[in-house]
């Protein structure tokens, strides 16, 4: 016998019941057992299995937080995390191809190439992990329209065989959120290029010029039900109770984590 930590039963089709042969696929079991008892909680418990995972999509201004707020998202809902950044690091830590040539080119102090990232990308969305997890997308669509412009860039997230179900929008406050580390420490920090006051002002400039609005028409046309709008301003830990908050109001779960389930042999071989 097989056992499982509480909460997560396996499966146990049949006791009784002779719905299907072993030989079965998921699929069959399923149609010819909602016929015998729509109500059974192994039907159910199957119905969760083959549905489709919730994906997300995190969109904001540069530096308002989106990143953590994906992170969180990720770690809360157990869907694999998409970002461009952290794509590159995985792919050359893991040894691919497309991770060599990246690593490659940032030894030679070259820029990654958006046709390079948004391949990365491509393959992540469309990886067995996301299939199971979903995913929460952050970073896309890019300010940098060398390969793709913003608008293709929301038409190719539209084609996505896992389309978003939630746009989480970290909108902009009417203030900026004050630092709330001591001047002295602040100046010790290393600061990024990207995070230098002259090119925050014109990142957001240019997002506020170039993709806001186009955002907006994309954010008009989703469900307004699915769409969960944040304050910027707000510490990132209350965002994310915030977040949790409202996905507790639908009819959805965070994907199943794979278990690893003891045998008797095990078991007895540690008595």
């Amino acid at each position: 016998m097989e056992t499982a930590e509480p909460g997560n039963k396996p499966l146990q089709f049949g006791q009784g019941k002779d719905l299907v042969s072993h030989s079965m696929d998921l699929e069959t079991l399923l149609k010819q057992s909602e016929k015998t008892d729509c109500y059974d909680d192994d039907i159910t418990e199957l119905k969760f299995l083959l549905s489709n995972p919730t994906c997300f999509l995190v969109l904001g201004k540069p530096g308002s937080g989106k990143t953590a707020i994906a992170r969180k998202i990720s770690q809360n809902w157990h869907c694999e995390l998409v970002n461009p950044t952290e794509l590159v690091l995985q792919n050359m830590e893991m040894g691919t191809d497309i991770g060599n040539k990246c690593r490659e080119m940032l030894h030679r102090g070259e820029a990654v190439p958006e046709e390079m990232v948004a391949k990365m990308i491509e393959d992540k969305i469309n990886s067995p992990e996301v299939a199971h997890h979903g995913y929460v997308l952050d970073g896309l669509p890019s300010l940098n329209e060398d390969y793709m412009t913003i608008k293709d860039q929301l038409e190719h997230i539209k084609n996505f065989n896992l389309k978003p179900d939630f746009i989480v929008h970290v909108k902009e406050g009417e203030q900026d959120q004050p630092s709330v580390l001591p001047a002295d420490t602040v100046s010790r920090l290393l600061v990024r290029p990207e995070d230098l006051p002259d090119h925050v002002v014109t990142n957001v400039a240019h997002y506020r010029s170039a993709m806001l609005r186009i955002l907006e028409d994309y954010m008009a046309d989703h469900s307004q039900q699915h769409l969960i709008e944040l304050d910027a301003n707000q510490p990132v830990n209350v965002l994310e109770k915030q977040i949790l908050a409202k996905l507790n109001c639908f009819n959805i779960r965070p994907a199943a984590v794979p278990i690893r389930l003891a045998n008797m042999d095990e078991e007895e071989g540690s008595y």
